[in-house]
């Protein structure tokens, strides 16, 4: 899925705009929202919404008249001097639905009665162009959605955070699901920003044709099911050692845990026949937390049991003299050695495929990448990235 910053995000909305208009686009960003409002909020009776001076301001109208219906909604807007056609637009439309105006908060007591009694808060103060810094003005709108008095649902990005960088504000909105509209925000999937998302969404506005047009730095991240769609299937007739025999050497007497957590590790990545060679004097306690797995013991002062445990797995061949192999059990370093075949690929797909990581290549190469938890990112709201 392709990710973008902040800059490529404002030309594609550019490109979008000059190609269907401003209206048209903030009425796609506004059923967008609104659908992810019947998802994360049904049945809400009571929907509240800070609303900025800018357009990301005016997707929440778009979004309130978009969503109808029988609920209480209401928009506390800050003055919005130079409204743009597709906030004209949506203002016109929200009041013409039912959605109820009120002016900004200007006290804090007052920002906490607006949203008291809300299913749903909706920060819609500031977009993606926004850096950290939060201004005076919006503060208490700020603090009142930290307040824990509603669930709080961010418009394209939480407040203070940088939609490219992933810094954030001490004092950042710390929503409780975000949905990026047209495509995830490249600072959304990194920390601390990535902490104030909660769940991560995106919201389809129909600009994929101008995303894909842009230029510069390209960076793709994976959903769950591109994730999942890297792991290999084991065919009908495979066995357990067909995938994959690791050989697993780690824990101790006193940490018989680290043989524990390799082996399910191990188990856990694919591996279809996993040994663990431990100690003599750990192989009671290993044994008492693994069922599937097998247990083999070694001495703990001979220097053979290298060549020994070797005969165990046919996955796994020694390039390491006993000393330094008696060193690496005495300190209780725990490993699981390189393995051949299907379990070796399909641990190294699960390193590369780990959806917390965002690659970044020029837009020349190939982009090709194989084909959000902080999610889960969806598209547009069935999937969803978790860090």
């Amino acid at each position: 899925m392709r990710v973008l910053t902040a800059d490529q995000m404002r030309a594609a909305d550019a490109a979008a705009v000059a190609e269907t208009g401003d209206v048209a686009l903030m009425r796609a960003a506004g059923e967008a929202i609104a659908g992810g409002l019947r998802q994360l909020a049904p049945g809400a009776r009571k929907i509240v919404a800070f609303a900025g001076p800018g357009n990301n301001g005016g997707d929440a109208f778009a979004a309130l008249a978009a969503l109808g219906g029988p609920s209480q909604r209401v928009v506390y807007a800050m003055p919005a001097p130079r409204m743009s056609p597709g906030r004209r637009d949506a203002q016109r439309q929200a009041l013409a639905t039912g959605v109820v105006l009120r002016p900004f908060p200007l006290t804090y007591d007052d920002a906490v009665a607006a949203i008291e009694g809300a299913d749903i808060a909706i920060d819609a103060l500031l977009g993606t162009g926004a850096r950290p810094r939060i201004a005076n003005e919006l503060e208490i709108a700020v603090r009142a959605l930290g307040s824990g008095r509603a669930r709080v649902l961010a418009i394209d990005i939480p407040t203070g955070v940088d939609a490219t960088t992933g810094a954030a504000a001490p004092n950042a909105v710390r929503a409780d699901a975000t949905i990026s509209l047209g495509a995830p925000k490249l600072g959304l999937l990194l920390e601390p920003a990535r902490s104030c998302c909660g769940a991560l969404y995106v919201g389809d506005i129909g600009i994929d044709a101008q995303i894909e047009a842009l230029g510069g730095d390209v960076y793709d991240a994976l959903d769950a099911e591109e994730f999942l769609d890297l792991l290999p299937s084991r065919g009908e007739e495979s066995d357990k050692r067909s995938a994959g025999a690791p050989l697993v050497i780690a824990g101790s007497a006193q940490f018989p845990g680290a043989g524990v957590l390799c082996a399910r590790g191990a188990a856990r990545a694919g591996a279809g026949y996993v040994t663990v060679a431990c100690p003599e004097s750990a192989a009671a306690s290993i044994r008492g937390h693994l069922i599937e797995q097998v247990v083999v013991t070694y001495d703990d002062h001979d220097p053979r049991w290298v060549r020994s445990c070797a005969g165990f797995s046919r996955s796994w061949s020694v390039r390491s003299s006993p000393t330094r192999a008696r060193c690496f059990i005495s300190e209780s370093i725990s490993t699981c050695c390189a393995e051949k075949h299907a379990c070796s690929r399909r641990m190294k797909a699960n390193l590369r495929a780990c959806p917390a990581k965002v690659r970044s290549r020029r837009a020349s190469e190939s982009r090709a990448c194989a084909r959000s938890s902080s999610a889960p990112v969806s598209r547009p709201y069935s999937r969803e990235t978790r860090h």
